[in-house]
């Protein structure tokens, strides 16, 4: 089959599909031992229970992952919950002892969490529930990165009542875990279809392309670039064109609109040798799908 032909097979896929999306990976955050106490830590946990055990009633393929935020380092990423099943993983847990975390740790572990290696699926929705008792401002820096690139994040007050904190998503303090379990499972639910996509192109330029099939892969990306919107709030695309080395590589964060891609793409010429697949496929996973490099989440 021609190689534009199956190029063009892709593109009316990818614009026919664009749209539902029923996966969501859900992370909570337990902002403890000070600020929640004992009480409501276990509040919290029984509350995630509940919600793992409401949102199994939908149509939706969710994953949960938690981390405890305390001086303990205390993680469930999704590879361990998904394992164990995430009412054992829970069952795990105890109420820790010690201080708070450095600030940073709130960041570091969740972009942690939010990786390949830790079972986080790029065609999943991703949200972040931050279970606190009050707004003490420590994570704003934080939260407004993550959203930033896409990540929802939702503040769950339990035990108290607090100002609404910015534009931030606010659910008002309550008591019943089951009320808000049904309250998270509602606003994972009410986020299952978007239509915005981050596509990574891997362009082989080896001499078994040949000129002619590396001039129609580039000539799909143009066309590619004129039926799809592109541009940061729209589809993003990222580019690896390789041989046995990495020739180009163009990432999300270079903010590309469809006009700017087709004249990137121009100007790319055969390059020519030998062709290391491996190098290129770790390449996207190390570098491309990176939250620091403007993979949205949600995408």
């Amino acid at each position: 089959m021609d190689v534009l032909l199956v190029m063009m097979l892709f593109l009316k896929f990818f614009l026919i599909n664009n749209g539902d999306c029923t996966k969501a990976d859900v992370v909570f955050v337990l902002d403890i031992p000070e600020n929640m106490g004992y009480s409501n830590f276990y509040l919290g946990i029984n509350s995630i229970g509940k919600f793992a055990d409401t949102i199994s009633g939908s149509s939706s393929d969710v994953q949960i992952g938690v981390y405890v935020y305390s001086s303990n380092f205390i993680a469930i990423p999704f590879t361990y919950s998904k394992d164990v099943g995430i009412n054992d993983a829970l069952n795990s847990l105890s109420y820790p002892a010690g201080r708070y975390s450095s600030q940073d740790s709130f960041r570091n572990t969740i972009d942690w969490m939010l990786t390949l290696s830790q079972g986080k699926r790029f065609d999943a929705s991703t949200y972040v529930f931050l279970l606190t008792k009050k707004d003490t401002g420590r994570f704003t820096n934080d939260i407004a990165w993550f959203m930033d690139k896409g990540v929802s994040v939702t503040w769950v007050v339990v035990g108290s009542s607090v100002a609404n904190p910015g534009s931030y998503i606010y659910l008002p303090a309550i008591q019943d875990a089951q009320a808000i379990a049904q309250a998270l499972t509602n606003t994972v639910l009410a986020g299952q279809s978007f239509s915005e996509a981050d596509v990574v192109f891997l362009v082989d330029g080896s001499n078994s392309m040949e000129p002619d099939g590396f001039h129609a892969s580039m000539k799909f990306l143009s066309t590619f670039a004129d039926k799809v919107k592109v541009g940061p709030s729209n589809t993003q695309v990222a580019l690896i064109v390789y041989t046995d080395y990495i020739i180009r590589c163009l990432l999300f964060s270079w903010n590309f609109d469809s006009e700017t891609f087709k004249q990137t793409v121009s100007s790319i010429s055969l390059p020519g040798g030998s062709t290391d697949h491996v190098r290129a496929l770790t390449l996207v996973g190390t570098t491309v799908l990176k939250l620091s490099n403007a993979k949205r989440m949600n995408a």
